[in-house]
């Protein structure tokens, strides 16, 4: 009896493999995307909050309203 795997063993171990690293990336790409929409969220109101630097004329409550419309902002 030989300890070599056969062809099908073979086959099911590469599925499971496939399958396991399909999973990982999908994690991964999950993550990289909340971390990218937290960076944009965060620049949004950044910018929103040094209008007055950029902008002489922008009235005071723009910053507010700019940061009330960050479309990168978590619902809540």
């Amino acid at each position: 009896m030989s300890d070599q795997p056969t062809y099908e063993d073979l086959v099911l171990r590469c599925q499971r493999l496939a399958n396991i690293i399909v999973r990982n990336n999908n994690a991964t790409e999950m993550l990289l995307r909340a971390e990218v929409k937290k960076a944009k969220a965060k620049a949004w109101d950044e910018c929103a909050n040094n209008i007055s630097d950029v902008d002489d004329f922008a009235p005071p409550r723009l910053a507010g309203e700019l940061k009330q419309a960050n479309p990168y902002k978590e619902q809540s």
